[in-house]
């Protein structure tokens, strides 16, 4: 923070002294900018809307007048004082007539009914198994010779010719065995 606003302009030294006087010692430079920025702002649509007044009521220049009811127009819209001191204390002790819920002693996160919560499970797992006892199942068995290598050539489909096989040397494949794609 630095003391002072370090602005050249005589505005920008009104502005150090509102300041100054209101007991600020210490502030950004960038203080003093905003706050000619905000005047010059507030005097623009102050003297805009005089203008517009002064028309309406077929002037060719702006008067006091205008001035005065587009400050007024202004403070009525743009600022609000509080409500009275009494009001506040008032409704504070109806409001804080009323005792607080008790807090129910559940455990884990404490979140709305389950109608306003987005954690409901929102799917539904089929299950497979039921399909399956519905449809017939196929099973194909083929019994096929492996090379030295460890190849399979064609299905030994005559009986003599799987009577003629080792165990050592066959594979049995079946359609019920196999992975599901």
């Amino acid at each position: 923070m630095a003391s002072g606003g370090g602005s050249d302009s005589r505005d920008g030294a009104v502005m150090e002294g509102i300041l100054k006087e209101m007991g600020v010692t210490e502030y950004e430079p960038n203080v003093v900018h905003q706050m000619m920025e905000l005047s010059y702002r507030y005097i623009v649509n102050v003297l805009e809307d005089a203008k517009l007044y002064s028309e309406y009521a077929n002037k060719t220049e702006i008067d006091e007048s205008d001035v005065r009811l587009a400050i007024q127009n202004r403070l009525d819209h743009s600022f609000t004082a509080p409500p009275p001191r009494e009001f506040l204390i008032e409704v504070a002790r109806q409001k804080n007539a009323t005792p607080l819920p008790l807090i129910p002693e559940k455990f884990g996160p404490r979140l709305p009914p389950e109608r306003y919560c987005l954690t409901a499970q929102n799917y539904k797992l089929k299950h497979k198994k039921k399909e399956m006892l519905n449809k017939p199942q196929l099973t194909l068995s083929a019994t096929f010779k492996t090379t030295s290598t460890g190849g399979l050539t064609k299905p030994l489909t005559s009986p003599l010719l799987q009577s003629l096989a080792t165990p050592t040397n066959q594979k049995s494949l079946s359609l019920t065995n196999m992975p599901k794609l």
